[in-house]
């Protein structure tokens, strides 16, 4: 978690990051107030400043309940009268909660946190507090000694200190991914007991910020700053988002609002279609709800629907200056207008049989790009690994063999334990020149066909039941990062797919047609992979229909010549999870194989902005 988490002084802290920045009168305001209330003193030559409660207390002596008193009683002179001396009114109120439930609203079980800032004062009297309403997290901990400031690397901290950051962050995670309203949040104050240090931070999908450690026992004018920017802060300042309306019923709903061309357009939420609770606070925090239409979000506005179509809308996370996935839909579909007749005149006429009531959809818009895009970041596999195209999935190109393709086959034996190269030759590499450095993989159209044959595989030896079949979906068929050396040499080396399936492949299926297809799709596509760039799309197209004709052989025969045979949809195969540490950054809100997030070091520059889109889907 030290990865993601940026630290600046505090005085940058609150500058930059804090709800607002109360000014001197309002804080010279508070000391006044809390001299009056004898909550501060001073020393006998009345020039320094004390908390009451802390006074002539060695720091090894302060206990969680002085603190607790202390912040409750300052908390308790944050008026609305008191405020009017900044222009503010008083939206949140502090509540110490250390033996009480934090309730999620939507999903996922309750928590507890120390205290909190909540924007709805019968809360402070309730038994259950409310995610939704929870504004700052605070935490305190009694550790020997201040971690913090501990000239310490974040690998050699100590586990009390990576623990106590680990559960301020886990109380603001579970509140941020149960809120939809939230843009971000704040947790204060995290003291450590014993040398009195307090510390604030910033909690944003795009990154967090702690701010360095300050004693809050000396430092009055410091902690009177932060007390009062929680306490007169707006909800916006707060990360509230002013554009999500929580609609207090039986059961939590949402307004969306939706700016368009023609004005803004709402959307009250249904239920929750897809969420991904992420165990990390920075993300995409995708929800996709079902919603329907409405015409505002106050007073029967709300239950005034404007078509009762049904639609999905996606509300995610993007960095800033990626563009949206309609926009990216756009911009294909305008691309395809481009197209001219004789690029595609030539195309067998026999696809167009193809066409009918079905209906194909654009899906994962979200990471696409230009695939002549030299300038696409290469780290994030997108997809599912069972069917990724083994150079996305290896991150590299292959390299070119040294010989001509038909030469390569008088290089391999095929033994009844598998392939073995003659006199140990190595045909992948060449010897007898300098070494050139991998080039990184970069789509190629030929990939999809490529998946379409994982894919036949994977139905071929996943989806039917025989231990042989699943023997070898153990060794291909994984969740790794990067391909196990059965799945590189099953497409790379030849005839290995032919000696496979004679081996694995369930004897109903084993008819000459499928094997010879399943063999001969990898030889040409792993041939197409050195035609010279850019490809003619015309030798696309014939490669298509090459590939193409061979899926509908393994269709028809099995169609026709496989019978009372089922493939079945229910079988899975258990494989080795890996691992992750508590604190592991790769705990994202995405797939396994998606990209991570940016670090602490460019995490600022690249902060998120929130979309929302919607989408009509069948009712």
């Amino acid at each position: 978690m030290g990865t993601e988490i940026l630290g600046c002084p505090v005085e940058a802290f609150l500058a930059d990051y804090s709800p607002f920045l109360p000014n001197n009168t309002l804080i010279d305001a508070a000391i006044q107030a809390l001299v009056h209330q004898q909550l501060l003193v001073t020393d006998k030559h009345c020039k320094t400043l004390f908390w009451k409660d802390f006074k002539n207390v060695p720091s090894s002596a302060v206990t969680e309940s002085n603190v607790f008193k202390t912040f409750r009683d300052l908390a308790g002179i944050f008026n609305d009268e008191f405020g009017q001396l900044n222009g503010r009114r008083r939206y949140f109120f502090y509540r110490d909660c250390p033996d009480e439930d934090m309730k999620s609203e939507n999903t996922g079980p309750n928590f507890r946190t120390y205290a909190c800032f909540t924007a709805n004062p019968s809360q402070t009297s309730n038994k259950h507090m409310l995610c939704a309403e929870t504004a700052v997290v605070a935490e305190f901990k009694s550790t020997m000694a201040c971690e913090d400031d501990m000239p310490q690397t974040p690998p050699t901290r100590s586990c009390s200190s990576l623990q106590n950051h680990e559960k301020l962050a886990s109380a603001a995670n579970h509140v941020m991914n149960d809120d939809p309203c939230r843009m971000w949040m704040y947790g204060a104050p995290q003291i450590t007991i014993e040398n009195t240090k307090m510390s604030v931070w910033y909690f944003s999908p795009s990154h967090c910020v702690k701010s360095e450690t300050f004693d809050f026992t000396k430092d009055i004018r410091t902690v009177i700053r932060v007390l009062l920017s929680f306490t007169y802060a707006t909800r916006e300042q707060m990360g509230y988002d002013p554009t999500i309306h929580r609609i207090k019923d039986n059961e939590p709903q949402y307004v969306y609002e939706i700016p368009t061309e023609d004005g803004t357009r709402y959307f009250r939420t249904i239920h929750l279609l897809a969420r991904h609770k992420s165990l990390c606070i920075t993300g995409k925090k995708t929800r996709v709800w079902k919603v329907v239409e409405v015409k505002g979000f106050e007073g029967n506005a709300i239950n005034e629907e404007v078509n009762g179509k049904d639609v999905a809308l996606k509300d995610v996370w993007l960095d800033e200056g990626s563009t949206t996935e309609k926009e990216k839909l756009d911009a294909i579909l305008e691309r395809l207008k481009t197209i001219k007749e004789e690029a595609y005149a030539w195309a067998p006429s026999w696809l167009r049989g193809l066409v009918g009531k079905l209906g194909g959809k654009l899906s994962d818009l979200e990471y696409a790009k230009h695939h002549t895009c030299e300038n696409a970041n290469s780290n994030p596999k997108t997809g599912t690994a069972f069917f990724m195209p083994l150079e996305i999935h290896m991150g590299m190109a292959f390299e070119r063999p040294p010989t001509s393709f038909p030469d390569l086959l008088t290089d391999v034996e095929i033994t009844p334990d598998g392939p073995l190269l003659i006199d140990d030759q190595n045909v992948f590499c060449q010897t007898d020149v300098m070494e050139v450095p991998p080039q990184r993989a970069k789509y190629r159209f030929q990939h999809d066909l490529e998946s379409l044959w994982w894919v036949a595989l994977y139905v071929l030896i996943y989806r039917v039941d025989y231990p042989p079949g699943k023997e070898l979906s153990k060794k291909v068929f994984t969740r790794s990062r990067v391909p196990t050396g059965a799945r590189q040499e099953l497409f790379v080396v030849r005839k290995v797919v032919h000696w496979t399936l004679a081996r694995y492949l369930h004897p109903a299926l084993k008819h000459e047609s499928i094997v010879r297809s399943m063999n001969a799709i990898p030889a040409v596509l792993f041939k197409s992979y050195f035609m010279d760039e850019p490809v003619d799309p015309k030798a696309l197209g014939e490669l298509y229909h090459d590939v193409f004709r061979y899926l509908a052989l393994i269709v028809s025969t099995i169609k026709n010549n496989v019978q009372d045979f089922t493939f079945h949809s229910n079988l899975t195969i258990k494989s080795k999870k890996r691992v992750h540490s508590k604190t592991s950054p790769k705990d994202r809100d995405s797939d396994e194989y998606e990209g991570h997030e940016p670090r602490s070091n460019d995490a600022v520059s690249n902060k998120k902005k929130k979309t929302s889109t919607s989408t009509a889907i069948r009712p």
